[in-house]
This record gives structure tokens, C-alpha cells and sequence, in this order.
């Protein structure tokens, strides 16, 4: 039997491993069309509003992103790159 029974995702992930395999290089991703992907980003704005939102209401602090006075949401570090220890 082998390969020839595989289902499912065991199926996907054998035949992405044999292109591999074969060519040296990783299967491409499936496309996904403009207006699902515009769609599937515009929910996980509102799902990031909404439990920002839920957390604001019930008093939990919680580590959350400081605004810079750039207003870019993080701060920016001079090189852009931290170190490997965490200091810029």
C-alpha cells in the first residue's frame, strides 16, 4: 500500500515533501483570490477591535503595544534591528 493510502492533510504533506524531494525547492502555496483575502483581513480587524475593545471594558492590564509619538504603534529603535540580548 505505502503512499496510496495516505488521506487527508498525511496526503498533502507527502506529496509537498516528493516535490521537494524531486525538485529541491518548496510546492507554492494555492492562490487565494483578491476579494477573500480583503475580506478575511477586514475580520481580523474588527476581531483585533473588538477584543481590545472587551479588555478595555473589563480593567484587565495586560502587556499591549505603547504608541510612539511617530504614531507608528511600536517604538522605533535607531538601527531598526535589536540586539541579540534585547538592547539597541
Amino acid at each position: 500500500f505505502g503512499a496510496e493510502g495516505f488521506t487527508g492533510q498525511q496526503k498533502k504533506s507527502h506529496a509537498a515533501a516528493e516535490y521537494e524531494r524531486i525538485t529541491g525547492r518548496a510546492m507554492k502555496r494555492q492562490k487565494i483570490p483578491t476579494k477573500i483575502i480583503r475580506g478575511m483581513r477586514e475580520k481580523a480587524k474588527k476581531r483585533e477591535a473588538r477584543e481590545q475593545r472587551e479588555l478595555k471594558e473589563s480593567g484587565v492590564v495586560s502587556h499591549g503595544r505603547k504608541k510612539s509619538k511617530s504614531g507608528r504603534g511600536e517604538e522605533a529603535t535607531s538601527s531598526g534591528v535589536e540586539g541579540v540580548f534585547g538592547s539597541a
